[in-house]
């Protein structure tokens, strides 16, 4: 499986405007194609927000909605730091999408549960 190092792309900040959290990235420049993989690796904390904002990632100066495997927006909430992420470019509408996201655990309660009779 090739793991597309020679196409990474690094955080190099975060930032936030009143509807969305930006992923800053590094000054290299990318040849962004339609189905061109990545890897994403968010380097910095990522501070704690008040609300859970759709995240965009920002490349060669333009900011680009990260969507799940499923079509939706990843929102803050859905992405951790010091962690690889594979993405996916596409040009119709303009997005990259994330296949190793699943958002679905941010509501299911993974505390334990003591066995009857422990």
């Amino acid at each position: 499986m090739n793991n597309y190092c020679n196409r990474t792309i690094k955080s190099s900040g975060y930032a936030t405007d009143a509807s969305n959290f930006i992923i800053l990235t590094t000054g290299e420049s990318f040849n962004l194609a339609n189905r061109k993989a990545f890897n994403l690796i968010l380097c910095q904390n990522i501070p704690i927000q008040s609300s859970n904002l759709p995240v965009l990632i920002q490349v060669n100066g333009i900011n680009y909605p990260l969507l799940d495997k499923f079509g939706n927006n990843v929102l803050v909430s859905d992405i951790n730091t010091r962690t690889r992420y594979y993405l996916v470019f596409g040009s119709n509408p303009v997005h990259f999408l994330a296949f190793n996201i699943c958002s679905c655990l941010n509501n299911v309660d993974l505390t334990a549960t003591p066995a009857v009779g422990a």
